[in-house]
């Protein structure tokens, strides 16, 4: 869980990035394709969250 949690962080910075260049290098349709990865990436980050932070809770428990 922690390394995927890494992996997406990783990926939020790569695609911010991309993203950000795409946009002031006039790509506009390459922004906007990479907005939405980002925009997949933070749901399955927040998805993995909410696991990890209800697995660790029940072992816990």
């Amino acid at each position: 869980m922690c390394v995927n949690t890494f992996t997406e962080t990783a990926d939020f910075a790569a695609y911010g990035t991309l993203c950000a260049m795409a946009e002031q290098l006039g790509y506009t349709e390459a922004k906007d394709i990479l907005a939405e990865t980002l925009k997949e990436e933070k749901a399955t980050d927040d998805k993995l969250s909410k696991l990890a932070k209800q697995n660790v809770n029940q072992k816990a428990g």
